[in-house]
């Protein structure tokens, strides 16, 4: 029986054969099992393949009980204002939307675990950089062990679902919630207040649905969150996204004034959102908290260089004046 290999599937081996660690051969040989079509002509190749796996796991653990240390692959550095972990199912475009809101190169392909590792890249938003960190799929077909530690050293989640598929974005969204949860990973919808976290693995989300241009009309809400419809491909919808990353993370911007200088906007203090001017002051410096004699504090409207003291709440874009 012919074997009736698919374009997918040879692209999957394409990338097996130009792979350059155990790593990257171990993911590669599993999209390849994922894209294979599955019926008696490719039942010997099949074998073959899990034959490969196994033996490359086999290396994998070995060398880890060996005591073969160092930072994992799923660890990612937090930089810029705050990171934000991609989270989808198997080709939802996640990789696209990753090269056009960073503009960093991944691998992007038809077929599943074209991304092997965690890949990091920053977006702009205004005058600060959120990094954003691209991850394989969650997936029925496998899975990397590690995949929710991705999820877990984020400080927010960006779900992705793919609006052309048939399946209802509704069902989508509750599926990929659910495997979250599986794994300990709790996803809730933005406006969650800090009271209402329900354990140290919850983090803040918003639903992209990623496609929109080869889908109809999407509803506004799935699985109890305000769906962002976008396209990659077309590029729409993906201007108003770095605003919603930043409005995520829950953060404001708080800039420094040298008195009798000018403002300067070039490099905010990032903080979170309730930050009072005592928690500003010892971001600034450990000691300007305890020195402090009094600050003047300038914002949009009325409040033009008042004097606040360190119980004040900050806001974003607030300008700030420290006298010691």
């Amino acid at each position: 029986m012919p074997a009736n290999l698919t374009p997918a599937y040879y692209d999957a081996e394409e990338k097996f054969k130009s792979a350059g660690t155990p790593r990257e051969n171990l993911n590669c040989l599993r999209g390849m099992l994922s894209a294979i079509p599955k019926h008696k002509g490719t039942e010997k190749l099949q074998g073959d393949i899990k034959r490969r796996i196994a033996q490359l796991t086999h290396e994998e653990e070995r060398d880890r009980k060996s005591g073969n240390r160092g930072p994992g692959v799923d660890h990612v550095p937090r930089e810029g204002a705050g990171q934000v972990a991609l989270v989808g199912e198997t080709n939802v475009g996640k990789t696209s939307l990753f090269f056009m809101l960073t503009g960093v190169d991944g691998e992007i392909g038809d077929y599943p675990f074209t991304t092997l590792k965690p890949h990091p890249g920053m977006v702009h938003f205004e005058d600060v950089q959120i990094q954003l960190v691209d991850s394989p799929p969650y997936s029925d077909e496998y899975q990397e062990a590690w995949l929710p530690n991705v999820g877990r050293g984020a400080h927010a989640l960006l779900l992705v679902i793919d609006l052309s598929r048939t399946e209802p974005p509704e069902s989508q969204a509750e599926r990929l919630i659910g495997r979250l949860e599986s794994v300990g990973l709790v996803a809730v919808p933005e406006e969650t207040a800090e009271d209402e976290l329900v354990s140290e693995w919850t983090r803040r989300a918003i639903v992209l649905g990623n496609k929109r241009d080869l889908a109809g009309k999407p509803p506004a809400m799935v699985g109890g969150f305000q769906l962002h419809a976008v396209s990659a491909e077309e590029d729409l919808g993906l201007d108003a996204t770095p605003a919603l990353l930043f409005r995520l993370l829950r953060i404001i911007r708080v800039y420094t004034k040298i008195p009798g200088k000018h403002i300067d906007k070039s490099r905010p203090y990032v903080l979170p959102v309730g930050a009072r001017l005592g928690d500003f002051c010892r971001q600034v410096h450990k000691d300007f908290a305890k020195n402090l004699r009094f600050a003047r504090l300038w914002r949009e409207g009325p409040f033009q260089g008042i004097q606040v003291h360190q119980d004040h709440t900050l806001q974003d874009q607030d300008v700030v004046e420290l006298h010691l």
